[in-house]
């Protein structure tokens, strides 16, 4: 399964070679916790960064952005809870639709996903291994360097069994990660 991803994201990435301009952009903004995330966390907002490289292609009107960032969602501090600090770090490959005359582009593409829980009582939970993610969003360009997006994100991670705070299992659950970013970015 991980020759096929690599195989495929280089496929994807070569593709590009042809592009007709480059252009790199660094990304800042707020997350916003959704689903299994705020079950871990019991918080919902969340900080983000990011770094991309976008190749542009003429025919057909289309960009292909290569990204990599990283995410943070601090426990909520509750003395009778174990919650979780969730951190992410992803790579991933977007296809951009430029909406024209309207400096809006939409996007969607596939991510590959690592988590580092820890539980604040008990610990970092094991399962670090690579994931597979997707992610849609719209970017508003509002002057040529600087633009907003939204982006809406999920992924799988794994199944596990939490603990409480006196490190007692809880029941056996899938944990499916979803987050919301808005944010800011600067192309140069």
């Amino acid at each position: 399964m991980r020759k096929f991803i690599t195989l495929s994201l280089l496929a994807l990435v070569g593709s590009v070679l042809p592009a007709q301009s480059t252009e790199y952009s660094v990304k800042t903004g707020l997350v916003n916790a959704q689903g299994d995330m705020v079950n871990l966390t019991q918080r919902h907002l969340g900080y983000f960064f990011e770094g991309g490289v976008k190749f542009t292609l003429t025919e057909p009107d289309l960009s292909l952005y290569v990204h990599a960032g990283h995410l943070t969602v601090r426990a909520k501090q509750e003395d009778l809870a174990n919650n979780c600090d969730v951190k992410n770090a992803w790579v991933g490959l977007d296809l951009l639709y430029p909406v024209k005359t309207t400096g809006l582009t939409i996007f969607t593409g596939p991510t590959l996903n690592t988590f580092d829980v820890k539980a604040q009582k008990t610990g970092a939970y094991p399962d670090t291994s690579w994931k597979f993610g997707w992610r849609l969003g719209t970017k508003y360009q509002i002057t040529k360097s600087v633009a907003v997006d939204a982006v809406y994100n999920f992924a799988e991670w794994t199944r596990f069994q939490t603990k409480d705070r006196l490190g007692a299992l809880q029941p056996m659950a899938a944990y499916r990660p979803s987050w919301l970013t808005v944010g800011v970015s600067y192309t140069f």
